[in-house]
């Protein structure tokens, strides 16, 4: 079933989820921290996550009115999962919700149109 929704609308939220992916704390962090040799090299904190997942979910409140709302919400439930897998890292957990968005973005443009 195809969703329909105006070109200018539909670039807007794809946009908008790429702009979310690359505004992972994982992006800020470098191959070898100098000034914290002690810190894993791609980690991040559970606060430098935790923050990310709240500006993300709420800029997905704010798209929900694009798009069908129960869309958003069953990506933001699988992000809150994604938070929740206390055995990987921050840094894996982001990467992993950042794969969510892209998905998301890409389900988007297959199947509104």
């Amino acid at each position: 079933m195809m969703n329909y929704i105006d070109y200018q609308s539909k670039q807007f939220v794809v946009d908008t989820l790429m702009k979310l992916a690359d505004s992972s704390p994982v992006k800020k962090t470098q191959p070898y921290n100098i000034y914290d040799p002690t810190r894993n090299n791609y980690d991040i904190s559970q606060q430098e996550l935790d923050i990310w997942i709240n500006y993300v979910c709420s800029v997905l409140d704010i798209i929900s009115g694009y798009i069908r709302p129960e869309e958003t919400s069953l990506i933001k439930l699988q992000i809150k999962n994604i938070a929740l897998q206390n055995e990987l890292t921050c840094a894996m957990r982001a990467l992993n919700i950042e794969r969510e968005l892209l998905k998301f973005a890409q389900n988007i443009l297959r199947y509104y149109q």
